[in-house]
């Protein structure tokens, strides 16, 4: 009950400062525990998910754009490390 109290308390504060906001489908209890349908960001950015055979073609002309790729330790250009997000979810 703690647990889903202190995740309660953070998606709050994280929704007043307008830093993010998440999708989540109508739960309760443990099944809150599980990770948002989708993240969006309160700002001028746009993220792609993908892996190794994610192409920069789905972000051509868009600005501000990267990709999040799960198979690389190091960023370069406009891709970032998937494991980074980590550090801000």
């Amino acid at each position: 009950m703690e647990t889903t109290l202190i995740l309660q308390y953070i998606k709050e504060n994280l929704k007043f400062t307008k830093l993010i906001k998440l999708l989540r489908s109508n739960t309760i209890g443990v099944s809150y525990l599980s990770k948002p349908q989708k993240i969006y960001f309160n700002n001028k950015y746009t993220f792609e998910i993908g892996g190794k055979n994610k192409t920069r073609k789905q972000i051509i002309g868009i600005e501000n754009t990267y990709i999040a790729d799960d198979d690389i330790e190091i960023g370069f250009q406009n891709k970032i490390p998937i494991w980074l997000f980590g550090f801000l979810y």
